[in-house]
């Protein structure tokens, strides 16, 4: 009797790593029930079908687990919000604006007093061989780029005030904020 709850040790040890790496990723709720269903279905499999047979089969019963968890972890890897640079409904756009990498076009905060432009590209992502390298020039895109969400934030500790439920900072790797305020036509000035 021991033989055999010792032998489920190993595979429950597994069980509560992989369901920790699911909360801790914030993995979507079908991703959850799946996985369960599939550990449920690997436990009838070893005790009803595979229970006499060679080691090998045994093995390749848990590889089959093991690649179908690790298919469902991705599968249901949650996705990245984006977050509106304004909260309220129907935002007015602003005029479009040249920078260097093309036009841009942002929103207006409720009052109509600030141009909110947010997630603007400023620098080529440091991605693949920029990896650790200085900052790049931007790269140019087509047509307008509508910069009314923040972009994603770089990896870093997340602030008490966002952690608390505060608004977004607008740093990104790679994507600044811009809040100028409104200026007459005559005159142009952004401010970052």
């Amino acid at each position: 009797m021991v033989k055999q709850i010792l032998k489920w040790i190993p595979f429950l040890l597994l069980i509560l790593i992989y369901l920790s790496a699911l909360e801790l990723n914030k993995n979507s709720l079908w991703g959850w029930i799946l996985a369960i269903l599939l550990c449920a279905g690997y436990i009838f499999l070893q005790t009803k079908v595979l229970g006499e047979k060679p080691f090998g089969w045994k093995f390749l019963g848990f590889a089959g687990l093991l690649a179908l968890l690790a298919g469902v972890f991705f599968l249901s890897w949650p996705p990245t919000r984006a977050i509106p640079a304004v909260t309220y409904r129907n935002p007015v756009c602003t005029e479009i604006l040249q920078v260097e990498g093309g036009q841009i076009q942002g929103v207006l905060s409720e009052d109509g007093q600030v141009a909110i432009y947010t997630g603007v590209p400023y620098a080529a992502p440091p991605v693949g061989e920029l990896r650790w390298k200085e900052p790049q020039d931007v790269i140019p895109w087509e047509g307008v780029l509508t910069c009314d969400h923040f972009a994603p934030m770089g990896m870093q500790p997340v602030p008490e005030h966002l952690a608390a439920g505060g608004s977004h900072p607008g740093g990104s790797s790679a994507g600044a904020g811009l809040y100028p305020r409104r200026i007459p036509a005559d005159r142009s000035a952004l401010v970052q």
